[in-house]
């Protein structure tokens, strides 16, 4: 962030915890401007993408995509993050730092204050805040929220795509692509490995370290080359399953 007024987003579900944070802002007459604001992870994504704030103001529990979620997703598009929220239970303590900042809602004008002028303050940073990749480092499986639906890529915005829809996910170098009917497919920003724990005790079972599938959408069930075996989906794809994972593959099937 430059010297210039800072530009910031303010994204959370409730449309009164918005108007109540901006208009605690506009209060504190800080150098900080709210541009825009969002009531979901989704349009968070795309907003950010489209205007490129300097600054988000950001709720963590929401509907389909949470704060968190939206993070991951901006990856490096991400800018400094103020964490708003009511709940305390992500609240790390290696998160009182300048770059970043986590406050509880009631939000109270003072400590929104306090907040405001860690990031004035440390303005020009180019790097990711090591507080936030702390956070997200430090999450435990256990409290990562199941996907509902999938976020993909398509054109400039964010698309959700429902469970029944996907036939299976690959994984191609750096790139997580969703496969769904037809034979299209969009791009995904979380990793497989992401995906698989984000989906764990749904219909998705990972069957290589490069794919992972929908078993209802599983036609068929074959030895392969050298006592390997191949599924066959219904759209006529046909996917390799790595040998350690013959054995969930074939208890997921009741063989």
């Amino acid at each position: 962030m430059s010297n210039k007024t800072v530009r910031a987003v303010i994204i959370d579900d409730e449309q009164p915890a918005r108007n109540r944070l901006r208009m605690m802002i506009e209060e504190l007459d800080s150098g900080i401007s709210i541009i825009e604001e969002a009531s979901d992870g989704k349009e968070a994504i795309g907003i950010v993408r489209n205007v490129k704030p300097d600054l988000l103001f950001l709720d963590i529990q929401m509907p389909v995509l949470d704060g968190f979620d939206v993070v991951e997703l901006l990856g490096e598009d991400c800018p400094p993050v103020i964490f708003v929220t009511a709940y305390d239970e992500y609240a790390i303590k290696a998160f009182e730092v300048h770059a970043v900042d986590y406050i509880l809602k009631p939000v109270r004008k003072e400590r929104l204050e306090e907040s405001v002028k860690r990031v004035m303050q440390n303005r020009g940073s180019s790097s990711r805040p090591d507080a936030l990749k702390k956070l997200l480092d430090e999450r435990a499986p256990r409290n990562m929220k199941l996907l509902q639906k999938i976020p993909v890529n398509y054109k400039q915005e964010i698309r959700l795509i429902d469970h029944d829809q996907i036939f299976w996910f690959e994984a191609d170098g750096k790139l997580t692509w969703v496969h769904i009917a037809d034979q299209k497919r969009y791009r995904c920003d979380f990793s497989l490995s992401d995906l698989e724990e984000r989906l764990a005790g749904t219909t998705f079972l990972r069957i290589h370290r490069s794919s992972i599938v929908n078993m209802s959408h599983v036609e068929k069930l074959e030895t392969w080359f050298k006592g390997g075996y191949r599924i066959t989906l219904k759209d006529g794809t046909e996917l390799d399953v790595a040998r350690r994972r013959v054995e969930n593959l074939k208890g997921r099937l009741g063989l």
